[in-house]
């Protein structure tokens, strides 16, 4: 039976770069195979802490892009172009936020890697997913530019 390593090598080779988690490969991995986001892009990134989407999706946006990091937790790591705000996603606070920091703009991608707290209740916690990816496709639906 196969065990999960804890420490494997995307673990240690996140350490070694510096990047707040091994989760900064799989994103940038779907940037270049799916062309997510390119330079000068405004980003919202979901779910953000510890900050292993964020810093990747800052650099393949670059200095003229954005990214808007929310999150419970606090970003390990973060960038210039990246402004970042620690609170619930379904708060009113977080909303407003997301009002003037865009000022009527859209974005041009959101990125997701909501998680609940889990319970290890099946139930509960499908529920609990289900309710953030619920929340991640309404804010989407809102701030997501429309692609003609």
């Amino acid at each position: 039976m196969a065990t999960y390593e804890r420490k494997d090598r995307f673990y240690r080779k996140a350490k070694e770069q510096g990047l707040p988690s091994r989760a900064s490969f799989k994103i940038e991995e779907m940037i270049q195979k799916h062309r997510l986001v390119k330079a000068g892009d405004r980003v919202l990134d979901l779910g953000a802490a510890p900050g292993g989407w964020t810093v990747i999706l800052a650099k393949a946006i670059g200095p003229k892009g954005l990214v808007l990091a929310i999150d419970l937790a606090p970003l390990a790591k973060s960038a210039p172009n990246v402004r970042f705000r620690q609170d619930d996603i379904h708060g009113e606070a977080t909303a407003l936020w997301l009002e003037e920091e865009l000022a009527g703009k859209k974005v041009h991608a959101v990125c997701s890697d909501m998680s609940p707290k889990l319970t290890g209740i099946a139930f509960k916690d499908a529920y609990l997913s289900d309710e953030l990816a619920v929340k991640a496709l309404e804010i989407a639906r809102h701030w997501l530019q429309a692609v003609l």
